[in-house]
């Protein structure tokens, strides 16, 4: 009886920000504004060189507020504080490191704002990284060029439902004849009010920016004539059935990524960008920078390499005046660094681990972000480094520093997308296909799923076993997992079974994908319908230990699975039990050819470099000898599967399902 529905009723409510309110006065347009150098305390520490630049660009922002119509010159209505602004200074460089320009940012303080007054709603989704490097594949797969397109100053662009006042930072302000043009516009007990401005479109800081973003580029897409997916909110497609001509956007904020065959649709699709957020928006031909990371597409369209080389540079740049120089490594652990860490913890730190241990947390933090986006080699030490962030102890610092001495020589290591033929299929896929009839099938599927687990990993205090899996769409890797399982498995089998329940959570995620739009997955002919759920192909789930196979296959409770929660067997949803979609099927293959092998145990050098290979696109891995991998790891299975009872993979013609038996 006591809940109020004003919060509710607001978020319903259009609020029209261009509409006059009581105390308004007419919007800043350029020329209105007037900037004294010496007040702004954002240059007051700045070179003579550099206050200069930063003011061209101080004005170049607030002149582009007034362009855009984002202030109102207003009286602040009684009972209302305004949200204070403040400037913030930064040098832009490209994602190769060249300088690109000294840039201003105005932007509220947007923390003491609110909620239910200056705001309703913040959320607002990004893309997934998994969901941007799928757009690769595609393009690189279907040889498309992939376009960048980079909005300018996105948060100025969408209408604010709420009325907002704010205050200019200190040497910016409203010409003087022009606020007392509009004070004379309002009776004598008005003009005691303060003066302010009313947002009229949103600004960097304000809670709600983001989501007013979101709406508008959603909105701004569906209406020229693209569909939104199911599966990622950020991901929009236009297919036209007749043509089979295909257009796909992605969008993470104001870096919108698009690529297709409908090359006139792109140029429209242009054009209305320029059109709606102005000429200055960046448009690249073929994508150079994304995230910060430097991208570079073939002449073919049919590779496309991102690496993070540039990230690391500056990571070295910031730590080498603390740490000493690092030497160079081909793998980030050896067994011996580890034991002697292990066993002799109290061994007095370095200079150099000393240096380290004070930026940590720095180091660490630069690190996940190149990890998780272009690194997967890096995942697996990295994920051990950081268990040790609130109080790192010589082990991790130690690991730290040999994780850092292999980045130093290899910083041009990063992710490749190509079209034509990669190492997972050469040396895994093929030969398992080759080697089973029942898994010919393999190689004509666009994407595969690996899963593997370590267990009772005894680099952990507790003993907790570790999950990891990896997920390939034509060849290319763009997805990966490496995490320190919740719950102490008590046996192999239950690891791993936790592992394959991951894995089965991310593949049954892509297999959705690939329904919502299949034909980016190559699964649908120009003129022909839309196919069936069931009929696109479940995703293969590669796990090594046949026990978690059979357990994941077939609805039975044993004694050393009865204690596992119910929700971890979902897995046997996916694969189409109880006449449910089959989403996955899971298949066995051999330790030396699996590839999440390297997610979820710190491999020795000789293994790093196989495996490596599989992942990234490295100097090391393309000189190592592995060509003979897949056949060598094919011809010596285990003994038990020389057996004629044996039938490691067995697929019924009456049922969809696929079943492992000994």
């Amino acid at each position: 009886n006591n809940f109020d529905m004003s919060s509710v009723e607001a978020l319903t409510v259009e609020f029209d920000s261009d509409a006059y309110q009581d105390g308004d006065g007419a919007n800043v347009i350029p020329g209105d504004l007037e900037y004294d150098v010496t007040r702004i305390a954002e240059l007051k520490d700045a070179s003579d060189e550099q206050k200069r630049e930063y003011f061209k660009a101080i004005v170049k922002e607030f002149e582009g507020f007034a362009q855009k119509g984002v202030l109102r010159v207003a009286l602040l209505p009684p009972g209302r504080q305004p949200l204070p602004t403040k400037i913030v200074l930064k040098v832009k460089y490209n994602a190769d490191g060249t300088y690109d320009r000294h840039k201003a940012r105005g932007v509220i303080r947007g923390f003491l704002s609110q909620l239910g007054i200056d705001y309703y709603a913040s959320y607002a989704p990004t893309t997934m990284l998994s969901t941007a490097r799928i757009v690769m594949a595609i393009a690189a797969k279907h040889g498309v060029p992939l376009h960048h397109a980079d909005i300018p100053q996105a948060f100025l662009q969408g209408q604010v439902n709420r009325p907002i006042y704010v205050t200019l930072p200190n040497g910016i302000q409203i010409k003087s004849k022009i606020l007392d043009a509009m004070r004379d516009a309002y009776p004598e007990e008005d003009r005691r009010r303060q003066p302010a401005y009313r947002l009229i479109k949103s600004l960097y800081g304000l809670a709600s920016s983001p989501h007013l973003f979101s709406k508008l580029i959603s909105a701004f897409l569906t209406k020229l004539g693209l569909e939104r997916s199911r599966t990622d909110c950020t991901l929009f497609t236009k297919y036209n059935q007749t043509t089979g001509k295909w257009v796909i956007v992605t969008a993470f904020v104001d870096d919108l990524l698009i690529c297709g065959t409908d090359t006139e649709f792109q140029a429209t699709l242009k054009d209305a960008l320029m059109k709606r957020f102005g000429t200055d928006l960046t448009w690249t031909e073929k994508v150079r920078s994304f995230l910060g990371l430097h991208c570079q597409q073939s002449a073919d369209n049919y590779r496309i390499t991102v690496t993070a080389r540039y990230k690391i540079d500056d990571l070295f740049k910031r730590i080498n005046h603390k740490v000493s120089q690092f030497q160079g490594a081909s793998a980030p652990w050896s067994a011996s660094d580890f034991k002697d860490a292990h066993e002799r913890p109290e061994t007095p730190l370095t200079a150099r681990q000393l240096a380290l241990k004070g930026e940590f947390r720095t180091v660490t933090g630069i690190l996940i972000y190149i990890a998780i986006t272009v690194r997967p080699d890096i995942a697996t030490i990295l994920n051990r480094c950081c268990q040790g962030a609130a109080d790192p102890q010589r082990i991790h610092i130690v690991w730290l520093e040999k994780l850092l001495n292999y980045i130093h020589s290899h910083r041009d290591v990063g992710l490749i997308f190509d079209g034509h033929s990669t190492a997972i299929f050469k040396d895994v896929v093929h030969p398992l296909t080759r080697r089973y009839a029942e898994l010919k099938d393999l190689s004509c599927m666009p994407y595969h799923c690996f899963s593997d687990a370590n267990f009772a990993d005894i680099t952990g205090p507790r003993l907790r076993s570790t999950s990891g899996y990896c997920l390939y769409l034509f060849g290319s890797l763009v997805a990966w997992h490496s995490k320190r399982q919740t719950i102490t498995a008590k046996s192999t089998l239950e690891a791993e079974l936790i592992a394959a329940f991951s894995a089965a959570d991310e593949a049954a995620w892509l297999h959705q994908f690939a329904c919502s739009v299949p034909f980016l997955f190559c699964l649908q002919q120009p003129g022909a319908p839309a196919p069936n759920e069931r009929d696109v192909p479940p995703v293969p789930v590669l796990v090594d230990n046949l026990p978690a196979i059979q357990t994941a296959n077939h609805p039975r409770v044993t004694g050393n699975t009865k204690h596992i929660a119910l929700r971890d067997f979902r897995i046997r949803d996916y694969s189409g039990d109880c006449d449910n979609v089959p989403r996955i099927r899971v298949y066995w293959v051999p330790t030396k050819l699996n590839a999440a092998d390297f997610f979820s145990k710190l491999p020795p050098a000789p293994d790093f470099q196989r495996l490596a290979r599989w992942l990234v696109d490295s100097p090391d891995t393309k000189t190592s000898k592995t060509a003979d991998i897949g056949a060598s790891a094919t011809t010596t299975w285990p003994a038990f599967q020389h057996c004629r009872r044996t039938v490691p993979h067995q697929h019924s013609t009456t049922s969809t399902a696929w079943a492992v038996t000994l």
